[in-house]
């Protein structure tokens, strides 16, 4: 998967002047496969294989609105809330209220949940068969993402083919493998 999103990941950084993002889900944590930075915006730590609590992400509620609720609750009893600061999620009641929003929405948005000053955005990847396989972000800081820029970047990056590998299916608002 991540051979075949990077050209594509390196369009949607160039298009938009923000980091992307791709990521997997991994017990409760979502997994960086890959990133594109652009030349003129800092870097936002993140490193490849690197995990990150999932409900703490953009990239993680995109892809826990896509799980059944009772897997994302133990894997939250298992290793406990873990928040970054202090707005990331820390109740199961606003945390499944988030995940119902993503999925009417068709995306996910971290406002300062994983890192202070930076909002991220992300959407999921389908496969085929119409399962949530993935997520891709864009992220940048919070003086950057402003509404507007929300705005003008979401349709970029929601509606974005990962390389040839992946076809867009706007009845479904979601990229398919």
């Amino acid at each position: 998967m991540r051979k075949h999103a990077l050209d594509e990941m390196d369009r949607l950084c160039d298009e938009v002047s923000l980091l992307t993002n791709l990521a997997v889900l991994l017990d409760g944590d979502v997994l960086h496969l890959a990133h594109s930075a652009p030349k003129s915006v800092p870097r936002m730590y993140t490193a490849l294989g690197r995990r990150a609590v999932a409900h703490c992400t953009s990239l993680g509620k995109a892809l826990l609105a896509h799980r059944p609720w009772a897997e994302t609750r133990a894997a939250i009893e298992r290793h406990g809330w873990r928040p970054y600061t202090r707005h990331s999620i820390a109740d199961f009641t606003r945390l499944e209220a988030e995940l119902a929003a993503v999925r009417a929405k068709g995306y996910a948005i971290d406002r300062e949940e994983r890192r202070a000053d930076v909002v991220c955005m992300a959407a999921p990847i389908r496969d085929r068969g119409g399962d949530v396989v993935a997520a891709l972000s864009v992220s940048g800081s919070k003086t950057r993402m402003t509404e507007t820029v929300r705005r003008r970047t979401l349709p970029a990056s929601s509606r974005r083919p990962i390389a040839c590998r992946f076809a867009w299916d706007s009845r479904r608002n979601a990229a398919y493998l």
